[in-house]
């Protein structure tokens, strides 16, 4: 029989020493609040479309098809409509092509009335916004060069995309144009971007009523027509809810 010396287990000891002290908890503050981004195949917001749809056909009531998808919620009249939505737009970018299809289209620092980026974007033009290995932005004009001399933003300070009046914008990632509320640039940590630690994602804010303006305008999607019809009416969220097909 032959036995093992107790020298060979001290390292095995002395791994699992380490591992419980790196497991071990720190001390330390607990957030107040969070902030969850998302986004997915589909217009960015709400329950699945046709998921919802065949419920509906089904014969499932509103209040039903809301209980399935939301769990442990209630459904309930909320006492205000909300005054606007965040819409994600695109996730884990390195570079973001902004284009002005009609009218101009200005980039602000800080907020959407902050200091302007250069110059308005003219009609025909397009720029880039691209992620810096130091978490700021790069904004190149169409002609490739660094607008402003410097670096744009941070984490902490977005940039805006603003096209007021009869201006329209197209994001090239997006594959869409915009010409209704305002678009804000987020710069997050990341490994998904490659060699820089840092994502950008977009983000639309707009009015609900301008949202449901760009539902009737998807072909796509399975009631477009009678959403066309009623677009007109002042938007109440009990009456998308009523209806039997996806809200």
């Amino acid at each position: 029989m032959t036995h093992r010396s107790p020298k060979r287990r001290a390292p095995a000891f002395l791994a699992l020493a380490l591992a419980l002290s790196v497991l071990s908890p720190a001390t330390s503050s607990a957030a107040t609040s969070f902030t969850f981004y998302g986004s997915g195949y589909g217009h960015g917001l709400g329950l699945p479309q046709w998921g919802a749809y065949g419920l509906a056909l089904k014969g499932w009531s509103h209040q039903k098809i809301l209980g399935h998808f939301y769990k442990s919620t209630k459904v309930a009249t909320a006492p205000s409509s909300p005054g606007r939505l965040r819409i994600g737009l695109v996730q884990t970018a390195k570079t973001v092509h902004v284009s002005s299809v009609q009218g101009s289209v200005e980039l602000h620092v800080g907020s959407t009335g902050g200091t302007l980026i250069g110059r308005a974007i003219k009609q025909g033009e397009t720029w880039r916004v691209l992620v810096d290995g130091s978490g700021r932005y790069r904004v190149l004009n169409g002609a490739g060069k660094m607008v402003g001399g410097h670096l744009w933003g941070s984490t902490k300070v977005n940039i805006y995309a603003v096209y007021a009046g009869s201006g329209k914008v197209r994001v090239s990632e997006a594959g869409h144009t915009y010409n209704r509320g305002y678009i804000e640039f987020n710069l997050y940590p990341s490994k998904a971007c490659s060699k820089v630690a840092y994502c950008e994602r977009l983000i639309i804010v707009l009015k609900p009523q301008s949202y449901l303006f760009g539902l009737a305008e998807v072909p796509s999607f399975p009631a477009a027509g009678r959403w066309r019809l009623s677009r007109r009416r002042p938007w109440r969220r009990e009456r998308t809810h009523s209806r039997r097909w996806p809200a």
